[in-house]
C-alpha cells in the first residue's frame, strides 16, 4: 500500500471547504483553449494532490488565500455557453484543479454538466479528473452515467519514475 504524507480523502474534504460556498466554486477563470480542438474550459481552484509538476500547485496548495470568484453552476455553465457560441467549439471541461473533492463540488459540477445539457444537448463535456472521489464513492459515477456526451478522463499519476514508466511506458 502507498504510504502518502497525507490522507487525499481528508485533504479533499478540508480543500472542499476552502472552495465552495453553498454550490457555488471558486473558478479563477474562464478561457477558449485549442486542445481537443477547440473547447471552452472553465479552470478551477482546490485539488486534494499536491503534484509538485502541476501548473496549478500554487492555488491548490493554499485555496484559502486565492482571491478568486466563487461562480454558480448557471453562471458556470452561461460563461462556458458564451465561449462556445463566440469561438464555434463543440466542447467544454473543467480543468485546473479537481473538480470532486466531496458530494458538495460534486453537486455543483453535476448542475453545470445538467445546465450545459438543458442548453445544448449536442456539446461534449470532458471531465478532467484524478478520479479519487469517483472511486471512493462509486455513485457519483453512476450518477453521471446518464449523460451521454460527458467523457471522463482519469489523470493517472504516479509517485516515482518507476511506479511512472510501468503506467504508462513513457
Amino acid at each position: 500500500m502507498l504510504d502518502l504524507p497525507f490522507d487525499p480523502i481528508k485533504r479533499a474534504k478540508e480543500v472542499e471547504e476552502e472552495v465552495m460556498e453553498g454550490l457555488a466554486r471558486k473558478y479563477y477563470r474562464f478561457r477558449p483553449a485549442d486542445y481537443y480542438g477547440g473547447i471552452a474550459t472553465a479552470d478551477l481552484v482546490g485539488c486534494p494532490f499536491l503534484c509538485a509538476y502541476c501548473w496549478n500547485y500554487g492555488r491548490n496548495l493554499h485555496p484559502e488565500i486565492s482571491t478568486d470568484k466563487y461562480y454558480s453552476p448557471p453562471e458556470v455553465a452561461n460563461r462556458l455557453l458564451f465561449i462556445v457560441k463566440r469561438k464555434g467549439f463543440n466542447k467544454v471541461r473543467l480543468s485546473g484543479a479537481e473538480p470532486i473533492l466531496g458530494e458538495q463540488s460534486f453537486e455543483h459540477f453535476y448542475q453545470v454538466l445538467k445546465d450545459r445539457y438543458k442548453a445544448n444537448p449536442g456539446l461534449d463535456f470532458i471531465l478532467e479528473t484524478n478520479g479519487l472521489l469517483l472511486g471512493y464513492w462509486p455513485g457519483l459515477a453512476r450518477r453521471l452515467s446518464q449523460f451521454e456526451s460527458l467523457e471522463v478522463r482519469v489523470a493517472i499519476k504516479g509517485y516515482d519514475e518507476e511506479s511512472f514508466d510501468g503506467i504508462s511506458g513513457s
